[in-house]
């Protein structure tokens, strides 16, 4: 299958602008912030995260499996800007 392309434009609302910052506030755990250069991810803290959610599905839920993303920081506008632009 063939990969998409790269927007020819940066679609995060916070690099355009400085103005949105949805991903900073959704995020459940406080693993995005704003440095001075940026919006910057603790890889680190999403991480622990993402285990402490797993291994609650994996024995609360019964699934089985790692959880690779929660989600949170995907549902801003840019998350749906790709599809504005086709």
């Amino acid at each position: 299958h063939d990969a998409q392309a790269r927007p020819a434009r940066q679609l995060c609302g916070y690099y355009q602008s400085r103005a949105c910052m949805s991903c900073i506030s959704l995020c459940p755990v406080g693993a995005i912030h704003e440095p001075i250069d940026g919006v910057s991810v603790d890889r680190k803290k999403c991480h622990a995260h993402l285990l402490r959610v797993g291994e609650y599905l994996n024995r609360e839920k019964g699934l089985q499996g790692k959880l690779d993303i929660c989600g949170k920081c995907a549902t801003g506008a840019c998350a749906l800007a790709p599809y504005a632009l086709s």
